[in-house]
């Protein structure tokens, strides 16, 4: 199934709307380190499938590289309550991703 790609206003309404964690991978579909970003994000849904991540093609929404103060792609952002929490955009290994990420999962909390 892979990760759920969302539109501008998709990721808008969710942050209006979500209470909890999730996390957005921000990328260009011409940028060949996001591809393999994407495909390290796809190793780790396989191993953690239940992670609430999300991805956004930055090209398409460049009015949250303003507001998030995106300087570099690829771009991981952990949101909570509407809210960034963090971003990161070293994606050294399938590791430091799942190191990243598991905190949303409530069975690591």
């Amino acid at each position: 199934m892979g990760m759920q790609e969302l539109t501008l206003t998709e990721i808008q309404h969710k942050l209006r709307a979500e209470q909890d964690e999730f996390a957005l991978f921000l990328f260009s579909p011409l940028c060949g380190t996001c591809q393999v970003t994407h495909r390290m994000l796809d190793i780790v849904l396989q191993m953690e499938p239940e992670l609430p991540v999300y991805k956004g093609n930055l090209n398409l929404m460049s009015q949250l590289s303003d507001v998030w103060q995106i300087t570099s792609i690829p771009c991981i952002v952990i949101l909570k309550n509407g809210n960034l929490v963090t971003k990161f955009t070293r994606m050294e290994s399938v590791e430091r991703l799942l190191s990243a990420l598991r905190p949303m999962l409530p069975k690591y909390r």
